[in-house]
């Protein structure tokens, strides 16, 4: 195959077009199962930070606070 020593050519070119047709239709689906996982990471992320501790039997934050081992707290439970 020789390369077209005129770009526009090789843009209107057949074998580029299929290439192009190709990457579309392999980057449509791609990239909604992509958008499907972030939505189920996002949707996750919700359930299991509020409603697996209320399941477990945990009500409310840590009696220390969300960090009990902060530096400007101190650290009690070393």
């Amino acid at each position: 195959m020789t390369t077209p020593a005129d770009p526009q050519a090789l843009l209107r070119s057949r074998n580029y077009l299929r290439l192009l047709l190709l990457a579309a239709l392999l980057g449509v689906p791609i990239s909604a199962a992509a958008c499907g996982f972030l939505a189920l990471v996002n949707y996750l992320q919700r359930e299991l930070y509020t409603r697996l501790p209320n399941g477990l039997g945990f009500h409310g934050e840590p009696p220390g606070g969300r960090f009990p081992c902060s530096p400007w707290r101190g650290c009690w439970s070393a």
